[in-house]
This record gives structure tokens, sequence and C-alpha cells, in this order.
């Protein structure tokens, strides 16, 4: 009885001229599978996430869209309320930047012409404008006593800084 085995035989110079050409083509196929398995895999991870949001969409009937919302500052917090609804959609606590009031750097600015006032003999010259207050930072809070007027001393406190604001008008 007679069969056929695989086994190892010897190339000639040809063969293995030929063999190493048919494994250049293979490695060719192979890369150009591999760029396609990438592309392939980039397009199925896209259409996967673009089928799990619509899944989400029909299942809870809502979709996030663009909507125009309005801030405001309500009792120390923040109020973001939808400009369609009215509906209150976020709240936080009021940063020292919400509480500062815009400035008008477009209003008009009140010019006042004093030959346009009403001549009258009762009018005197203006009053004096009331004196500013002086602002200290004092390192040390033994000092605040030569500027406060017959009042008592604040609190000692251990470090820090103490600001005093005195307003000589107040002072008797």
């Amino acid at each position: 009885m007679t069969k056929t085995m695989q086994l190892p035989c010897h190339l000639t110079t040809d063969e293995r001229a030929q063999r190493g050409d048919q494994h250049l083509r293979a490695l060719d196929d192979l890369d150009t599978l591999e760029l396609e398995k990438s592309t392939w895999k980039k397009r199925f991870d896209t259409a996967r996430s673009h089928e799990m949001s619509l899944r989400e969409i029909c299942r809870t009937g809502l979709e996030p869209r663009a909507v125009e919302v309005v801030e405001e500052l309500q009792m120390g917090l923040m109020v973001t309320f939808r400009s369609d609804t009215g509906e209150i959609v976020a709240t936080r606590p009021a940063t020292d930047q919400d509480r500062q009031l815009p400035m008008a750097l477009d209003a008009p600015v009140p010019v006042y012409d004093d030959d346009a006032l009403p001549d009258s003999e009762d009018s005197g010259p203006l009053p004096a404008p009331p004196s500013a207050p002086s602002v200290h930072s004092i390192d040390r809070p033994a000092e605040l006593l030569s500027l406060l007027p017959e009042e008592p001393a604040p609190k000692r406190r251990r470090g820090g800084r103490v600001t005093v604001v005195h307003c000589p008008e107040n002072a008797k």
C-alpha cells in the first residue's frame, strides 16, 4: 500500500526565489488587510456610538439640543432658566464675579452746564462734598487704637490682617 506524507524537501534556487516572492506578496496582503481592519474598526465604533445615542433618545423621548438660557442672581444663587419654557435647569452658588454689577460703558455721560442753571438770589455756593472715608490696612491690631474714635477696641485676633474703615464725619 502506497500513501503520501508531507515531509521536508530541499528547495532549488528557483523554488527559493519563487517562495520569497510569494512571501512578499503575502506580507503586502497582510498590511492591506490590517489597514482595512483599522478603518473598518473606526467605522464600526462610529456606527455603534450613533446607534447607542439613538437608542437612548428613543427610550427617553428626550434629545439634547442647543437652547437659549438666561442666568439670574437670586438670593446668592445663580439660577439658569430655559428661555423657551422658563423652566429652571441649573442652580449654583454665585461667585464674586457673578455678584459684581456690570458697568454700563455705552450709557451717555451727563453733562452739566453751570450757565444753564437758573439764577436765584438765595442760592449760595454748593455744599462741600462729604469727606471720603479713609481705609487703612493694619498688620498689628494694636495700631487700631490710634485710628478709632473713642469706641471700644475690637477683639484681638492672632495673625491675619484687619481692615479698618474710619469715617471722620461719624467721629465725635
